[in-house]
């Protein structure tokens, strides 16, 4: 493997590992245990016990993903700055660090604003699909070209937007508080269109987005069966982790959103994502990449 793409590698598996802290913080309640930014409660290392080591460690993988994607964006610059599209993916990424890094601060100066919360998440996705795209780009270079049908990568880039979409929607649901608001599943307080009351309305919209993404979830394994080995059991998987994630849907009411059950619903909608844009990264033309150093 090229330093490049360990490089990638390691940043995306922490970038994964920071998302999943970030879930574990908002199901324990632990948003504002450092009731300051960016020092926590004006220390820069506070006591590390209870919910502020919880959040506490989030900011510290946090800092450690800015680190490595400042290496990752040094050794492209370096190395491969020849490569346009590489090096427009790397500077992606990290402006879209320095986004998130604004909107962190700001979700807990406003105290959780739902809104905030959302835009956190969905920035922090955004953030994973260019490392993803950027390791597959490189994985590319090093293989034979793969040559995908344009419905095959209509499909692949449609359902990562809408799966991106549906984790922002499931974020403002857990961070306005309606992750309850249907008390039961598959119904909603005993109907199909229940009234909609509060919370009522952003609940039905994220189960509704959940078939929404079985849907074209399906269509891209429709649009994979010709399509090369890789595409054929990345679609696969991604079909098994929407039926995984349902279930955890599900499980979330039925727990009564248990803290181990909305985090594995996280971490799996962060699998699901993670591949469909993975899926995509392949099936469109990769660009020239040098995957070791002149």
């Amino acid at each position: 493997m090229s330093r490049l793409r360990r490089l990638t590698a390691w940043s995306i598996a922490l970038t994964v590992v920071l998302i999943t802290l970030g879930g574990i913080v908002r199901a324990t309640g632990a948003g504002l245990a450092c009731p300051d930014w960016p020092l926590c409660h004006g220390r820069l290392i506070p006591p590390l016990a209870g919910p502020i080591l919880v959040e506490y460690s989030h900011r510290l993988a946090a800092s450690v993903v800015g680190v490595l994607t400042l290496i990752l964006a040094a050794h492209v610059w370096r190395f491969h700055r020849r490569d346009a599209a590489l090096l427009r993916t790397v500077l992606l990424a990290t402006a879209l660090l320095g986004v998130q890094v604004i909107l962190g601060g700001l979700t807990v100066r406003t105290a959780l604003t739902a809104g905030l919360v959302a835009a956190h998440l969905g920035t922090a996705m955004a953030f994973l699909a260019t490392l993803l795209l950027l390791y597959a780009a490189v994985w590319q270079s090093e293989q034979a070209p793969i040559s995908a049908p344009p419905r095959l990568r209509v499909a692949a880039t449609l359902a990562a937007g809408v799966t991106l979409a549906q984790i922002a929607l499931g974020g403002y649901v857990s961070a306005s508080g309606a992750g309850l608001a249907c008390p039961d599943f598959p119904l909603c307080r005993g109907s199909l269109v229940p009234p909609l009351a509060e919370g009522v309305l952003i609940q039905l919209l994220h189960r509704m987005g959940a078939l929404v993404v079985a849907l074209v979830v399906v269509a891209l394994v429709v649009q994979a069966r010709q399509s090369i080995a890789p595409i054929r059991r990345l679609t696969a998987a991604a079909a098994a982790l929407v039926i995984v994630q349902i279930g955890l849907g599900a499980l979330n009411i039925f727990t009564r959103v248990a803290p181990p059950i909305t985090v594995l619903h996280l971490l799996t909608a962060t699998m699901l994502f993670g591949t469909l844009v993975v899926i995509a990264g392949l099936a469109w033309p990769a660009q020239a990449v040098s995957a070791q150093p002149p």
